[in-house]
Protein backbone atom coordinates (compact mmCIF):
# COMPACT_ATOMS: atom_id res chain seq x y z
CA UNK A 1 0.00 0.00 0.00
CA UNK A 2 2.56 2.28 1.20
CA UNK A 3 4.81 1.35 -2.54
CA UNK A 4 1.39 2.10 -4.57
CA UNK A 5 0.77 6.05 -2.59
CA UNK A 6 4.45 6.52 -3.25
CA UNK A 7 4.38 5.91 -7.02
CA UNK A 8 1.16 7.71 -7.37
CA UNK A 9 2.69 10.66 -5.54
CA UNK A 10 5.37 10.61 -7.78
CA UNK A 11 3.35 10.42 -10.88
CA UNK A 12 1.49 13.38 -9.81
CA UNK A 13 4.15 15.22 -8.85
CA UNK A 14 6.23 15.08 -11.92
CA UNK A 15 3.26 15.60 -14.21
CA UNK A 16 2.67 18.60 -11.70
CA UNK A 17 6.30 19.92 -12.89
CA UNK A 18 5.35 19.76 -16.22
CA UNK A 19 2.49 22.29 -15.66
CA UNK A 20 5.37 24.74 -13.61
CA UNK A 21 2.25 24.46 -11.20
CA UNK A 22 -0.16 25.68 -13.48
CA UNK A 23 2.12 28.68 -14.05
CA UNK A 24 0.66 30.09 -10.86
CA UNK A 25 3.93 30.57 -8.80
CA UNK A 26 7.28 32.38 -9.74
CA UNK A 27 9.57 30.23 -8.99
CA UNK A 28 13.49 31.27 -7.81
CA UNK A 29 16.18 31.27 -10.59
CA UNK A 30 17.55 28.52 -9.13
CA UNK A 31 13.93 26.34 -9.11
CA UNK A 32 13.96 27.49 -12.70
CA UNK A 33 16.86 26.22 -13.68
CA UNK A 34 16.41 22.98 -12.31
CA UNK A 35 12.61 22.57 -13.78
CA UNK A 36 11.17 25.08 -16.65
CA UNK A 37 9.95 24.29 -19.85
CA UNK A 38 13.62 23.71 -21.30
CA UNK A 39 15.48 22.55 -18.28
CA UNK A 40 14.61 19.23 -16.57
CA UNK A 41 17.27 18.88 -14.28
CA UNK A 42 14.93 18.23 -11.13
CA UNK A 43 13.23 15.25 -13.79
CA UNK A 44 16.23 13.96 -14.51
CA UNK A 45 17.61 13.47 -10.81
CA UNK A 46 14.35 11.90 -9.97
CA UNK A 47 14.41 9.51 -12.76
CA UNK A 48 18.40 8.37 -12.30
CA UNK A 49 17.48 7.86 -8.72
CA UNK A 50 14.08 5.59 -9.39
CA UNK A 51 16.27 3.65 -12.03
CA UNK A 52 18.47 2.56 -9.06
CA UNK A 53 15.62 2.05 -6.73
CA UNK A 54 14.05 0.00 -9.36
CA UNK A 55 16.69 -2.60 -9.42
CA UNK A 56 15.98 -3.46 -5.65
CA UNK A 57 12.13 -3.61 -6.53
CA UNK A 58 10.41 -6.64 -7.12
CA UNK A 59 7.86 -6.40 -9.78
CA UNK A 60 4.26 -5.24 -8.77
CA UNK A 61 1.89 -7.98 -8.00
CA UNK A 62 -0.74 -7.42 -10.46
CA UNK A 63 -4.62 -8.39 -9.78
CA UNK A 64 -5.75 -11.97 -10.82
CA UNK A 65 -5.15 -12.28 -14.76
CA UNK A 66 -3.41 -8.58 -15.47
CA UNK A 67 -0.11 -9.46 -17.30
CA UNK A 68 3.12 -7.46 -18.28
CA UNK A 69 4.58 -9.60 -21.28
CA UNK A 70 8.36 -9.20 -21.39
CA UNK A 71 8.29 -9.12 -24.78
CA UNK A 72 6.22 -6.14 -25.42
CA UNK A 73 8.72 -3.64 -23.37
CA UNK A 74 10.70 -1.03 -24.44
CA UNK A 75 14.12 -1.91 -22.28
CA UNK A 76 15.97 -2.47 -25.19
CA UNK A 77 15.64 0.83 -27.45
CA UNK A 78 15.98 2.70 -24.05
CA UNK A 79 19.31 1.01 -22.89
CA UNK A 80 20.73 1.45 -26.51
CA UNK A 81 19.58 5.41 -26.18
CA UNK A 82 21.21 5.81 -22.98
CA UNK A 83 24.56 4.55 -23.78
CA UNK A 84 24.49 5.87 -27.49
CA UNK A 85 24.43 9.05 -25.28
CA UNK A 86 26.84 8.15 -22.90
CA UNK A 87 29.58 7.54 -25.90
CA UNK A 88 28.65 10.72 -27.86
CA UNK A 89 28.97 12.92 -24.47
CA UNK A 90 32.28 11.64 -24.30
CA UNK A 91 32.57 12.25 -28.56
CA UNK A 92 31.54 15.59 -27.78
CA UNK A 93 33.82 16.55 -25.13
CA UNK A 94 37.00 14.96 -27.31
CA UNK A 95 35.57 16.63 -30.76
CA UNK A 96 34.77 20.19 -29.60
CA UNK A 97 37.34 20.91 -26.76
CA UNK A 98 34.98 20.92 -24.05
CA UNK A 99 34.67 19.59 -20.82
CA UNK A 100 32.30 16.60 -20.21
CA UNK A 101 29.86 18.61 -17.97
CA UNK A 102 29.51 20.67 -21.14
CA UNK A 103 28.68 17.77 -23.01
CA UNK A 104 26.19 16.45 -20.00
CA UNK A 105 24.35 19.72 -19.74
CA UNK A 106 23.37 19.78 -23.30
CA UNK A 107 22.66 15.53 -23.13
CA UNK A 108 21.12 15.14 -19.71
CA UNK A 109 17.59 14.83 -20.70
CA UNK A 110 18.06 11.68 -22.65
CA UNK A 111 18.52 9.75 -18.94
CA UNK A 112 14.60 10.38 -18.10
CA UNK A 113 13.91 7.53 -20.28
CA UNK A 114 15.63 5.45 -17.61
CA UNK A 115 12.10 6.50 -15.05
CA UNK A 116 10.26 3.51 -17.50
CA UNK A 117 12.19 1.00 -15.56
CA UNK A 118 10.76 2.08 -12.19
CA UNK A 119 7.02 2.96 -13.41
CA UNK A 120 7.45 -0.03 -15.44
CA UNK A 121 7.43 -2.34 -12.35
CA UNK A 122 5.51 -0.12 -10.18
CA UNK A 123 2.89 -0.04 -12.64
CA UNK A 124 -0.60 -2.01 -11.77
CA UNK A 125 -4.04 -1.33 -13.11
CA UNK A 126 -4.63 0.78 -10.46
CA UNK A 127 -1.70 2.69 -11.28
CA UNK A 128 -2.32 3.14 -14.88
CA UNK A 129 -5.74 4.24 -13.78
CA UNK A 130 -4.24 7.26 -11.49
CA UNK A 131 -2.15 8.65 -14.74
CA UNK A 132 -5.34 8.27 -16.86
CA UNK A 133 -7.03 10.60 -13.78
CA UNK A 134 -4.23 12.77 -13.26
CA UNK A 135 -3.69 13.61 -16.85
CA UNK A 136 -7.53 14.40 -17.45
CA UNK A 137 -7.98 16.35 -14.04
CA UNK A 138 -4.53 18.30 -15.07
CA UNK A 139 -4.90 19.03 -18.66
CA UNK A 140 -8.82 20.65 -17.93
CA UNK A 141 -7.78 22.59 -15.09
CA UNK A 142 -4.57 23.83 -16.92
CA UNK A 143 -6.45 24.41 -20.45
CA UNK A 144 -9.41 26.17 -18.38
CA UNK A 145 -6.61 28.75 -16.43
CA UNK A 146 -4.65 29.58 -19.89
CA UNK A 147 -7.69 30.02 -21.94
CA UNK A 148 -8.91 32.69 -19.42
CA UNK A 149 -5.93 34.16 -19.01
CA UNK A 150 -5.58 34.30 -22.85
CA UNK A 151 -8.75 36.15 -22.34
CA UNK A 152 -7.99 38.68 -19.40
CA UNK A 153 -4.77 39.40 -20.92
CA UNK A 154 -5.48 42.15 -23.28
CA UNK A 155 -7.66 43.80 -20.58
CA UNK A 156 -4.36 43.59 -18.85
CA UNK A 157 -5.04 41.20 -15.89
CA UNK A 158 -2.48 38.94 -15.22
CA UNK A 159 -2.68 35.91 -12.71
CA UNK A 160 -0.16 33.72 -14.21
CA UNK A 161 3.39 33.89 -14.20
CA UNK A 162 4.24 35.63 -17.74
CA UNK A 163 6.65 37.25 -20.18
CA UNK A 164 5.49 38.98 -23.22
CA UNK A 165 7.51 37.46 -26.05
CA UNK A 166 5.52 40.12 -28.53
CA UNK A 167 7.47 39.80 -32.06
CA UNK A 168 10.71 38.21 -30.40
CA UNK A 169 8.77 35.20 -29.49
CA UNK A 170 11.05 33.05 -31.56
CA UNK A 171 14.24 33.57 -29.54
CA UNK A 172 12.22 34.08 -26.15
CA UNK A 173 11.02 30.91 -26.26
CA UNK A 174 14.17 29.27 -26.04
CA UNK A 175 15.22 30.96 -22.89
CA UNK A 176 14.72 29.95 -19.04
CA UNK A 177 12.81 32.15 -17.96
CA UNK A 178 10.11 32.88 -15.16
CA UNK A 179 6.73 32.74 -16.76
CA UNK A 180 5.19 31.62 -20.30
CA UNK A 181 5.82 33.46 -23.47
CA UNK A 182 2.76 35.51 -24.56
CA UNK A 183 2.79 36.40 -27.77
CA UNK A 184 0.71 39.47 -28.36
CA UNK A 185 1.25 39.77 -32.17
CA UNK A 186 -0.67 36.33 -32.75
CA UNK A 187 -4.24 37.24 -31.30
CA UNK A 188 -7.85 35.64 -32.60
CA UNK A 189 -10.78 36.40 -31.54
CA UNK A 190 -8.90 38.94 -28.48
CA UNK A 191 -6.98 35.50 -27.34
CA UNK A 192 -2.99 36.46 -27.11
CA UNK A 193 -1.48 32.75 -28.12
CA UNK A 194 0.36 31.23 -24.96
CA UNK A 195 2.00 27.74 -26.71
CA UNK A 196 4.54 26.43 -24.41
CA UNK A 197 1.94 24.15 -22.46
CA UNK A 198 0.51 23.11 -25.59
CA UNK A 199 2.88 19.79 -25.16
CA UNK A 200 1.25 19.09 -21.87
CA UNK A 201 -2.48 19.41 -23.30
CA UNK A 202 -2.29 17.49 -26.37
CA UNK A 203 -0.73 14.51 -24.35
CA UNK A 204 -3.21 14.97 -21.71
CA UNK A 205 -5.67 14.85 -24.59
CA UNK A 206 -3.81 11.59 -26.37
CA UNK A 207 -4.72 10.03 -22.54
CA UNK A 208 -8.50 10.99 -22.06
CA UNK A 209 -8.62 9.78 -25.83
CA UNK A 210 -7.14 5.92 -24.77
CA UNK A 211 -9.87 6.62 -21.90
CA UNK A 212 -12.41 6.74 -24.64
CA UNK A 213 -11.70 3.46 -26.46
CA UNK A 214 -11.14 1.71 -23.22
CA UNK A 215 -14.92 2.80 -21.79
CA UNK A 216 -15.89 2.08 -25.81
CA UNK A 217 -18.28 5.41 -25.47
CA UNK A 218 -17.21 8.83 -25.06
CA UNK A 219 -19.14 10.01 -21.39
CA UNK A 220 -18.92 13.40 -20.00
CA UNK A 221 -16.50 13.38 -18.18
CA UNK A 222 -14.58 12.86 -21.11
CA UNK A 223 -16.09 14.87 -23.71
CA UNK A 224 -15.86 18.17 -21.34
CA UNK A 225 -12.03 18.07 -21.32
CA UNK A 226 -11.58 17.30 -25.40
CA UNK A 227 -13.74 20.26 -26.13
CA UNK A 228 -12.12 22.50 -23.17
CA UNK A 229 -8.74 21.30 -24.64
CA UNK A 230 -9.08 21.23 -28.62
CA UNK A 231 -10.08 25.30 -27.86
CA UNK A 232 -7.00 25.89 -25.96
CA UNK A 233 -4.66 23.71 -29.05
CA UNK A 234 -6.61 25.84 -31.61
CA UNK A 235 -7.14 29.16 -30.03
CA UNK A 236 -4.82 29.64 -27.64
CA UNK A 237 -1.88 28.00 -28.22
CA UNK A 238 -2.35 28.27 -32.49
CA UNK A 239 0.45 25.28 -32.61
CA UNK A 240 -0.13 23.76 -36.04
CA UNK A 241 0.81 20.53 -35.57
CA UNK A 242 -0.61 19.58 -32.28
CA UNK A 243 -3.91 21.14 -33.88
CA UNK A 244 -3.34 18.49 -37.06
CA UNK A 245 -2.23 15.40 -34.65
CA UNK A 246 -4.95 15.64 -32.37
CA UNK A 247 -7.27 15.80 -34.90
CA UNK A 248 -6.29 13.09 -36.82
CA UNK A 249 -6.44 11.56 -33.33
CA UNK A 250 -10.04 12.22 -32.54
CA UNK A 251 -10.86 11.42 -35.86
CA UNK A 252 -9.60 8.11 -35.47
CA UNK A 253 -10.81 7.29 -31.95
CA UNK A 254 -14.68 8.35 -33.28
CA UNK A 255 -14.17 5.46 -36.08
CA UNK A 256 -12.65 2.90 -33.78
CA UNK A 257 -16.03 3.24 -31.59
CA UNK A 258 -18.14 3.48 -34.65
CA UNK A 259 -16.74 0.30 -36.26
CA UNK A 260 -17.73 -1.54 -32.62
CA UNK A 261 -21.49 -0.06 -32.88
CA UNK A 262 -22.18 -0.04 -36.74
CA UNK A 263 -20.51 -0.89 -39.91
CA UNK A 264 -22.64 1.02 -42.04
CA UNK A 265 -22.02 4.54 -40.01
CA UNK A 266 -18.49 3.44 -39.94
CA UNK A 267 -18.52 3.60 -43.81
CA UNK A 268 -20.48 6.84 -44.06
CA UNK A 269 -17.95 8.81 -41.46
CA UNK A 270 -14.69 7.62 -43.09
CA UNK A 271 -15.87 8.35 -46.70
CA UNK A 272 -16.56 11.70 -45.49
CA UNK A 273 -13.45 11.47 -43.67
CA UNK A 274 -11.67 11.13 -46.58
CA UNK A 275 -12.91 13.69 -48.45
CA UNK A 276 -12.48 16.17 -45.60
CA UNK A 277 -8.21 14.64 -45.70
CA UNK A 278 -8.54 15.30 -49.33
CA UNK A 279 -9.60 19.09 -49.26
CA UNK A 280 -7.82 19.95 -45.79
CA UNK A 281 -4.31 18.63 -47.11
CA UNK A 282 -4.37 21.57 -49.72
CA UNK A 283 -6.06 24.23 -46.97
CA UNK A 284 -3.34 22.81 -44.81
CA UNK A 285 -0.18 23.57 -47.42
CA UNK A 286 -1.64 26.89 -47.85
CA UNK A 287 -1.99 27.52 -43.98
CA UNK A 288 1.76 25.90 -43.65
CA UNK A 289 3.26 28.06 -46.88
CA UNK A 290 1.62 31.42 -46.95
CA UNK A 291 -0.03 34.07 -44.72
CA UNK A 292 1.79 35.53 -41.37
CA UNK A 293 3.25 31.80 -40.75
CA UNK A 294 5.38 32.03 -44.44
CA UNK A 295 8.42 33.04 -42.70
CA UNK A 296 8.53 30.65 -39.94
CA UNK A 297 7.80 27.31 -42.36
CA UNK A 298 10.66 29.28 -44.50
CA UNK A 299 13.22 28.98 -41.76
CA UNK A 300 12.11 25.16 -41.03
CA UNK A 301 12.98 24.55 -44.34
CA UNK A 302 16.43 26.36 -44.53
CA UNK A 303 16.92 24.59 -40.98
CA UNK A 304 16.14 21.26 -42.29
CA UNK A 305 18.82 21.94 -44.99
CA UNK A 306 20.87 23.48 -42.95
CA UNK A 307 21.30 21.03 -40.62
CA UNK A 308 21.39 17.40 -42.58
CA UNK A 309 24.30 19.33 -44.27
CA UNK A 310 25.94 19.87 -40.84
CA UNK A 311 26.29 16.07 -40.34
CA UNK A 312 29.81 14.32 -40.88
CA UNK A 313 29.90 12.45 -43.99
CA UNK A 314 31.02 8.72 -43.14
CA UNK A 315 30.59 9.17 -39.64
CA UNK A 316 28.77 7.07 -36.98
CA UNK A 317 27.91 10.02 -34.88
CA UNK A 318 26.07 13.28 -35.95
CA UNK A 319 27.12 17.05 -34.81
CA UNK A 320 26.53 15.42 -30.74
CA UNK A 321 26.57 17.48 -28.43
CA UNK A 322 28.32 21.16 -28.71
CA UNK A 323 28.18 23.67 -26.18
CA UNK A 324 30.46 25.98 -26.08
CA UNK A 325 30.44 29.92 -27.53
CA UNK A 326 32.02 28.67 -30.26
CA UNK A 327 29.96 25.85 -31.86
CA UNK A 328 27.11 27.97 -31.34
CA UNK A 329 26.56 28.30 -35.41
CA UNK A 330 27.05 24.36 -35.21
CA UNK A 331 23.44 24.57 -33.57
CA UNK A 332 22.23 27.62 -34.54
CA UNK A 333 23.50 28.60 -37.70
CA UNK A 334 24.49 32.15 -38.31
CA UNK A 335 21.34 33.33 -39.77
CA UNK A 336 20.28 35.78 -36.70
CA UNK A 337 23.44 38.21 -37.58
CA UNK A 338 21.41 38.67 -41.23
CA UNK A 339 17.46 38.35 -40.17
CA UNK A 340 17.38 38.01 -36.89
CA UNK A 341 16.35 34.18 -36.29
CA UNK A 342 18.48 31.00 -35.32
CA UNK A 343 18.14 27.46 -36.10
CA UNK A 344 16.42 25.21 -33.22
CA UNK A 345 16.83 21.50 -33.86
CA UNK A 346 13.53 21.41 -31.51
CA UNK A 347 11.79 23.22 -34.44
CA UNK A 348 13.05 20.28 -37.55
CA UNK A 349 11.34 17.08 -35.51
CA UNK A 350 13.16 14.07 -36.41
CA UNK A 351 15.58 15.47 -38.49
CA UNK A 352 17.29 17.22 -35.51
CA UNK A 353 17.18 13.62 -33.95
CA UNK A 354 19.71 12.37 -36.76
CA UNK A 355 21.65 15.71 -37.01
CA UNK A 356 23.13 14.99 -33.37
CA UNK A 357 23.00 11.11 -33.86
CA UNK A 358 23.64 10.54 -37.41
CA UNK A 359 23.93 6.77 -37.96
CA UNK A 360 23.59 5.59 -34.56
CA UNK A 361 20.36 7.58 -34.31
CA UNK A 362 18.88 5.73 -37.43
CA UNK A 363 19.72 2.46 -35.44
CA UNK A 364 18.09 3.71 -32.46
CA UNK A 365 14.84 4.51 -34.58
CA UNK A 366 14.99 1.75 -36.66
CA UNK A 367 15.14 -0.28 -33.13
CA UNK A 368 12.36 1.22 -31.80
CA UNK A 369 9.80 1.06 -34.58
CA UNK A 370 10.94 -2.60 -34.42
CA UNK A 371 9.27 -2.43 -31.36
CA UNK A 372 6.00 -0.77 -31.83
CA UNK A 373 5.83 -3.26 -34.47
CA UNK A 374 5.90 -6.03 -32.11
CA UNK A 375 3.36 -4.47 -30.26
CA UNK A 376 0.48 -4.40 -32.59
CA UNK A 377 1.60 -7.01 -34.47
CA UNK A 378 1.57 -9.33 -31.28
CA UNK A 379 -0.12 -7.85 -28.55
CA UNK A 380 -4.17 -7.18 -27.08
CA UNK A 381 -5.97 -3.72 -27.39
CA UNK A 382 -4.83 -2.58 -30.59
CA UNK A 383 -7.29 0.35 -30.75
CA UNK A 384 -5.38 1.90 -27.82
CA UNK A 385 -1.79 0.82 -28.63
CA UNK A 386 -2.28 2.33 -32.55
CA UNK A 387 -3.41 5.70 -31.02
CA UNK A 388 -0.36 5.86 -28.60
CA UNK A 389 1.83 4.78 -31.22
CA UNK A 390 0.30 7.28 -33.98
CA UNK A 391 0.52 10.08 -31.64
CA UNK A 392 4.67 9.36 -31.53
CA UNK A 393 4.86 8.98 -34.96
CA UNK A 394 2.93 12.12 -36.31
CA UNK A 395 4.56 14.54 -33.40
CA UNK A 396 7.87 13.23 -34.87
CA UNK A 397 7.15 15.20 -38.29
CA UNK A 398 7.78 18.36 -36.02
CA UNK A 399 7.54 18.45 -32.75
CA UNK A 400 10.02 15.13 -31.79
CA UNK A 401 9.15 13.09 -28.67
CA UNK A 402 12.77 12.72 -27.49
CA UNK A 403 13.36 16.79 -27.46
CA UNK A 404 13.61 18.17 -24.03
CA UNK A 405 10.35 19.84 -23.94
CA UNK A 406 8.63 16.12 -24.28
CA UNK A 407 11.04 13.47 -23.58
CA UNK A 408 8.93 13.23 -20.15
CA UNK A 409 6.32 12.09 -21.45
CA UNK A 410 7.77 9.11 -23.45
CA UNK A 411 8.01 6.92 -20.33
CA UNK A 412 4.19 7.24 -19.40
CA UNK A 413 3.38 6.50 -22.66
CA UNK A 414 6.01 3.02 -23.28
CA UNK A 415 4.21 1.75 -20.14
CA UNK A 416 1.16 2.48 -21.24
CA UNK A 417 1.63 0.86 -24.44
CA UNK A 418 3.08 -1.98 -22.89
CA UNK A 419 0.18 -2.43 -20.33
CA UNK A 420 -2.54 -2.26 -22.90
CA UNK A 421 -0.84 -4.71 -25.45
CA UNK A 422 -0.16 -7.35 -22.66
CA UNK A 423 -3.70 -7.65 -21.45
CA UNK A 424 -6.50 -8.62 -23.40
CA UNK A 425 -9.88 -7.11 -22.67
CA UNK A 426 -11.15 -10.14 -20.94
CA UNK A 427 -8.46 -9.11 -18.49
CA UNK A 428 -9.17 -6.13 -17.74
CA UNK A 429 -12.63 -6.29 -17.76
CA UNK A 430 -12.14 -8.97 -15.15
CA UNK A 431 -9.96 -5.97 -13.21
CA UNK A 432 -12.76 -3.85 -13.68
CA UNK A 433 -10.17 -1.22 -15.35
CA UNK A 434 -13.05 1.68 -16.47
CA UNK A 435 -10.23 4.34 -15.66
CA UNK A 436 -13.09 7.90 -15.23
CA UNK A 437 -15.32 5.76 -12.55
CA UNK A 438 -12.64 4.32 -10.39
CA UNK A 439 -11.48 5.47 -7.19
CA UNK A 440 -9.75 8.95 -5.69
CA UNK A 441 -6.72 10.48 -6.92
CA UNK A 442 -4.82 8.84 -4.11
Amino acid sequence: MIRKKFTTALIFFILLLQTNFFSLVRLSDFALLMNSYSSKYFIFSISIVMFVFSFFLGKERNEVGIKNNASLNFKAPIVLTVIVTTVMMIWSSYTYEQSLFSSFTASYYYFILLFYFFIDKASDSRIINKIIVFSRSMGFIYSVLLIAQSLLYTKGIKFMVLQDAGTNNIMASNTIHGGLNVDSAAIIFNMVRIKEPADFISFTLLIILIDVIAQNKLVFNNFLPICVEFFYLIFVSQTRVYIIVDTILFAVTLLILLYKYSKVEFIILLTFMIIIFIVGTFALIIWFTEGSRQVSYSVRMDAIRYYLGEVPKGSIFGIGFPNTQWSTDVLHGNLLNFLGYEYYLDDVGIIGFYTVFGISGILIIILFIAKFITVVYKGYNKDVTVILLLFVCLTSISLFMFNVQRIVYLPFIFVLVNYFASNNSDNLRNCEVNFSTKGSLL
